[in-house]
């Protein structure tokens, strides 16, 4: 379960405005601020070398695989909410009966020209290779493949506070609204995040006393 997009808004704009005198915090400025803390958290998980378990479980709220069919030149277009690349495996036959799953190995465009041309290592069914560029991803040799898998982290949903206005106030709808793309735990992490976005800062022990 994600974590709640009213009760982060909630609880930062409370610590707000016990920590200011005056002013306005804008509802835009708030989810702006949501989806950009939620990219740096992700970023932050995604870019730990050495993972946790509890780091591993929750970057496997964004896995996805997908099946790749290249065109003609063996390209295909990453998909829209691509993040992040995790693997890229294809499975080959042995035989009409077995077949076997390869790890397709990545590399920027440069690297597979350099490779092209010394024939170090020349794409095949045993090393398949596979070209990563910005919106691209070429499959070398496709052809001798049953089914390609694009694993890869899909960008979060961006979190939404979607509200109504009464009374010339803004009133919380969850009609509207998007919850964080984050497992509910990390609802600290978040709100501590948005709070420095704003220009302020709060340390653990505080924020209990805004639950």
């Amino acid at each position: 379960m994600g974590a709640n997009v009213n009760t982060v808004k909630t609880q930062v704009f409370e610590i707000i405005k016990k920590n200011q005198s005056g002013g306005y915090i804008k509802t835009s400025d708030f989810n702006n601020y949501a989806k950009l803390e939620q990219l740096s958290f992700y970023n932050e998980v995604l870019g730990v070398s050495e993972s946790s378990q509890q780091t591993m479980d929750i970057a496997d709220e964004l896995k996805v695989s997908v099946n790749l069919f290249p065109n003609s030149s063996n390209l295909v277009t990453k998909p829209s909410d691509y993040m992040q690349l995790q693997s890229i495996t294809g499975r080959v036959y042995l035989n009409q009966t077995q077949s076997k799953l390869v790890q397709f190995q990545v590399m920027g465009q440069s690297e597979a020209d350099a490779s092209e041309v010394s024939g170090f290592s020349r794409a095949s069914a045993k090393y398949p290779i596979a070209v990563v560029n910005a919106d691209t991803v070429e499959i070398k040799p496709y052809s001798v493949f049953s089914s390609v898998k694009f694993n890869y982290y899909r960008l979060p949903l961006d979190p939404i506070w979607g509200f109504t206005v009464s009374s010339n106030r803004e009133v919380y709808d969850s009609s509207t609204s998007v919850d964080f793309d984050i497992p509910e735990q990390n609802t600290e992490r978040i709100v501590q995040g948005i709070v420095r976005r704003f220009g302020f800062s709060i340390g653990n022990e505080a924020l209990v006393n805004y639950k």
